[in-house]
């Protein structure tokens, strides 16, 4: 369809709002989403009794959906996979390379997609409006990473009760506190985005 200048005028005129988010646009939200969870995967404490430690990358693939909804949250996180896979320096502690997703860790980091399409998925259908909406949107995209997780734990390991102690069980409390943190920015899932 072709454009006016005066329809460009009147368009622009009537603010940024009615402008079609661009392609450009997109690709910027991608990359900051895929930034945001770099960040988060940079706070790590390694813990002595098993190989998986905390960090702030299961908070930030939520806050991603969050933000963005579905579709910019899916694509940031696939993004954020593939530059670690790539070998660029994103994955916790400042790891990289396809191994990571062979080792111990590797499920948490499957487990992101799945967790970023919940998180943004209820952002799009408005659950986020609320702190309750959001807790329960934390806690519930925490279940294919954990899924994930000790499922390939379970694999390395070979015992599933090993793999739940190692993988699952001291994270528990930390989940539900970063789900608490998250409901606290509720403020961030009412921000408007176009799909």
């Amino acid at each position: 369809m072709h454009m006016t200048s005066t329809q460009s005028l009147a368009l622009l005129r009537r603010g940024p709002a009615s402008i079609p988010t661009t392609l450009l646009s997109n690709v910027g939200k991608v990359i900051v989403c895929s930034g945001i969870i770099a960040l988060g995967a940079q706070l790590e404490i390694k813990l002595p009794y098993t190989p998986v430690p905390i960090t702030g990358q299961s908070l930030s693939v939520v806050i991603g959906g969050l933000l963005f909804g579905r579709k910019i949250a899916l694509a940031g996180t696939a993004a954020y996979l593939l530059e670690g896979a790539s070998g660029l320096p994103v994955f916790s502690g400042g790891g990289a390379g396809l191994h990571h997703f062979a080792g111990p860790t590797g499920g948490y980091l499957m487990g992101f997609l799945p967790a970023a399409v919940i998180a943004g998925t209820a952002k799009d259908k408005g659950i986020t409006a609320s702190p309750i909406g959001v807790f329960l949107t934390v806690l519930a995209a925490s279940i294919p990473i954990f899924s994930f997780g000790v499922l390939r734990l379970w694999m390395i390991i070979g015992d599933l009760q090993t793999a739940l102690g190692s993988g699952f069980y001291p994270f528990i409390a930390g989940d539900f506190m970063k789900a608490l943190l998250a409901s606290m920015l509720t403020p961030l899932s009412s921000i408007k985005h176009r799909k």
